[in-house]
């Protein structure tokens, strides 16, 4: 009982230690109150931001990493462990949402989906967007069906401009086709799909992969005719 006694004691006083210890820094876009170090936050505390969200739990030199728990705005939670002011919330296989909290800029978060072909173990920027599985893509030139062309013995066989006049008439009807599709809702659904930065990025992430092993093969045949030349030189020194 009295060794309970003084670890409850104890216990307290390191709790009220660190309550009467606690400073309260300003920062641009948050003010936090905790542990400093070397006049950094740094330790266990709490982050209030301009947009009224909060964070608390570790922080380490100034930015938010370890265990805690963020809460936005609309009252949304986010908790686990932070690494360098990120969390991420897995939404499928292949979905992710990144949460990002900093003491200068304030919060962000977007949504990522993989990557597809060789660029499919890295992450790119998505957004929702509303498809309809129903649409039906436009024709190209070389896409149209040979009952769509005039026949040959039609004076406008082979003429460039009718062809034309043939495949945007053709792509009115598929727009119109589409808008009426488009308006019934049991047509449409919401999905993640990469934004125009999200494609852009993939695209040079799979260009970079590509010379990549380009340059890797190159040293390999390399590597591999400097390796029989000098065999074939080392048989004749042999002989």
């Amino acid at each position: 009982m009295y060794k309970i006694l003084i670890t409850s004691f104890f216990l307290f006083f390191l709790n009220l230690s660190s309550i009467l210890y606690a400073e309260v820094l300003k920062f641009s876009s948050a003010t936090y109150e905790g542990e400093v170090k070397k006049g950094k936050a740094n330790g266990n505390g709490t982050l209030t931001f301009s947009d009224g969200s909060k964070y608390e739990g570790m922080v380490k030199k100034n930015k938010i990493h370890g265990t805690g728990t963020y809460t936005d705005a609309e009252g949304n939670v986010y908790q686990g462990k932070w690494k360098y002011g990120k969390i991420i919330e897995k939404i499928d296989r292949s979905t992710r949402k990144v949460v990002k909290v900093n003491l200068y800029t304030g919060t962000s978060n977007h949504v990522e989906k993989r990557g597809t072909g060789s660029a499919s173990n890295e992450w790119f920027e998505a957004e929702l967007a509303t498809v309809n599985p129903e649409e039906i893509k436009l024709k190209a030139v070389g896409e149209l069906d040979i009952f769509d062309l005039p026949s040959t013995f039609s004076p406008d066989y082979g003429d460039p401009e009718k062809i034309i006049e043939i495949l945007n008439t053709k792509n009115e009807k598929i727009i119109a086709e589409n808008a009426l599709t488009a308006k019934n809702p049991t047509n449409t659904k919401t999905v993640y799909k990469f934004t125009a930065k999200g494609k852009r990025n993939m695209q040079k992430a799979k260009e970079s992969i590509a010379l990549s092993l380009n340059n890797d093969e190159h040293t390999a045949t390399v590597s591999g005719s400097s390796g029989e030349s000098g065999g074939g030189e080392g048989g004749g020194g042999l002989c």
